[in-house]
């Protein structure tokens, strides 16, 4: 479970496993947002509301950025081609070379990626449906689907009377 923003900066730092960075270079080979990562939305929403916040500082960006093993491992390789000449083996070590800048330019990228991701899912799930034997094609456009020239063109013209209505007169 995601913790709240608030949750996050009230609890003290935990220090365990789940900060080393190989866990992530191991877990995360190739560093594209996988179908699985769309569930984290509530811990990038805890990202940005965290980057926005001055109380809030790399030990609560850390319990964020290290539920999504794809992001952590972007931040990993990038603060890695920053420092090449040191190790970076945990993520709260990666945004302290990041900073807040170098983090919200790989969270950018990241989020368009995870954008095209969700768009090829959903490409994807609309094709199945589309060629599944059971779904009928109709020619016929959907009701109300029509343009306001089309209906003009089939559509009986109204008729009136000539001369003002006879509430008028």
């Amino acid at each position: 479970m995601t913790p709240t923003f608030q949750q996050a900066v009230k609890r003290p730092v935990e220090r365990s496993a789940h900060h080393l960075g190989s866990m992530y270079m191991a877990r995360a080979k190739d560093l594209n947002p996988q179908p699985e990562d769309l569930r984290h939305l509530p811990a990038l929403h805890g990202i940005l509301h965290a980057l926005n916040e001055p109380a809030a500082g790399i030990p609560q960006l850390v319990d964020f950025c290290s539920e999504i093993a794809s992001l952590a491992g972007r931040l990993m390789h990038e603060a890695q081609r920053l420092v090449p000449d040191r190790d970076v083996e945990t993520v709260g070590y990666a945004l302290h070379v990041l900073g807040n800048r170098g983090l919200e330019e790989v969270l950018l990228e990241y989020l368009e990626d995870l954008t095209i991701l969700k768009t090829d899912i959903e490409e994807e799930a609309v094709r199945k449906v589309l060629s599944s034997p059971y779904t009928t094609r109709s020619n016929n456009p959907p009701r109300g689907s029509r343009s306001p020239s089309a209906r003009a063109q089939t559509d009986p013209i109204p008729t009136s009377k000539s001369g003002p209505p006879d509430s008028v007169r």
